[in-house]
């Protein structure tokens, strides 16, 4: 007994000779073998064109640190006069040279025509105008006169503050219509909380998405669900079975289909899918500009 387990214990602790693997009877594990080959030789070149691309950008980076570094003021004047640069963005050029050079932050000043240009950017920017008889979606770039800056609004933020105004205050498009209540969401989640999560019109909504917090007034998620088409269906259903607390809810039901039509036009993922003339999106927009200007129209009337 003594000499088998002496055996076995040798027998463990001798290293196994691995050989390469060179051809397998089974023809489904050949086939898996070079397509594993394959991948690794892939693998391998890919990896070592990166390789090469980073280094190639490291050299780049370098060699420009140094240049910048070796650039004095009589060499950029030499330059500017050269091109021809405007004033405006020679200025520009000094700041992100004399940044370039320093190594603390610290120890950083700001020249003072680049804050005189900070401040003209400043001055400039609310011209940006959304009203109606006067829009104006760009601003001229205070560095060069024959340029315009177009400014975009955030989608997300900008369905997070209509949500959040809604929360705070009730609208009204006309005087004639009833008004479009926060309230209604509510009463839509209690009645439909009720039944069971297969059996609910909307499913998705939940106490975070009509009872908001410091930390749900920031959650895109809740404000676009909220706005959604599923949210005006259930305001649409629960009001046609009579519910007398949903009275007059209409004017929020067609808020909520129009907000969620603007978000999905506005809400896009892919280039391919941005909008364009001949899109259904671009006729959304274009409703959603004149249903704005209604709006604006009769608040004015008032």
């Amino acid at each position: 007994m003594r000499h088998r387990i002496l055996q076995r214990e040798s027998r463990s602790n001798k290293t196994k000779k691995i050989y390469r693997i060179h051809h397998l009877s089974n023809p489904i594990d050949e086939r898996k073998l070079i397509a594993l080959r394959e991948k690794n030789a892939r693998d391998k070149r890919a990896n070592n064109y990166l390789k090469r691309r980073v280094q190639l950008l490291t050299e780049s980076l370098n060699g420009k640190a140094k240049e910048i570094s070796s650039i004095r003021a009589e060499t950029l004047d030499d330059k500017f006069s050269q091109l021809q640069i405007p004033a405006s963005q020679q200025t520009v050029i000094r700041e992100i040279i004399s940044a370039a050079m320093k190594r603390d932050t610290k120890s950083r000043r700001y020249s003072e025509d680049w804050i005189m240009l900070c401040i003209l950017m400043h001055i400039r920017s609310p011209s940006v105008s959304g009203a109606m008889e006067n829009t104006k979606t760009y601003f001229t770039h205070p560095l060069d006169d024959n340029r315009k800056v177009f400014v975009f609004c955030d989608v997300p933020h900008v369905i997070k503050n209509i949500r959040n105004r809604l929360y705070n205050n009730k609208l009204r498009m006309k005087s004639s219509d009833s008004y479009i209540s926060w309230d209604y969401f509510n009463i839509l989640f209690d009645i439909d909380s009720k039944y069971p999560g297969h059996a609910r019109v909307c499913p998705k909504i939940t106490q975070r998405h009509v009872v908001l917090d410091s930390m749900s007034k920031m959650r895109v998620r809740l404000a676009s669900q909220i706005f959604s088409n599923s949210v005006a269906q259930g305001l649409a259903f629960y009001s046609s079975q009579k519910v007398e607390s949903l009275a007059g809810c209409d004017e929020t039901i067609r808020f909520c289909a129009q907000i969620n039509r603007m978000f999905d036009a506005l809400n896009r993922k892919s280039p391919n899918e941005g909008v364009a003339p001949e899109t259904n999106d671009f006729k959304v927009l274009q409703d959603s500009i004149r249903w704005l200007n209604d709006w604006e129209s009769a608040q004015k009337k008032r």
